[in-house]
């Protein structure tokens, strides 16, 4: 899990981009509750998992925080 997150955190902001595609953008979810089991917080794997019903409103904000801040957008 450790390393999926760092492979993550690392990629060029180009596989991030592409990454976001709405299909593709099931990898920054996987992220998300990866990261939030390791953090291990309740709270924000709950949030995580949500994020899997509104996906078509987090792979806007995804492009825009990638081209911005070269991050996804996420509360850690």
């Amino acid at each position: 899990m450790d390393s999926f997150i760092k492979t993550m955190e690392g990629s060029s902001k180009l596989v991030k981009l592409v990454l976001c595609i709405p299909v593709l953008n099931i990898t920054w979810i996987i992220y998300r509750i990866c990261k939030s089991l390791k953090a291990n917080n309740a709270l924000h794997l709950v949030l995580s998992i949500l994020v899997i019903f509104v996906f078509w409103i987090v792979w806007i904000i995804d492009i825009i925080t990638i081209l911005l801040y070269d991050k996804v957008f996420w509360i850690d």
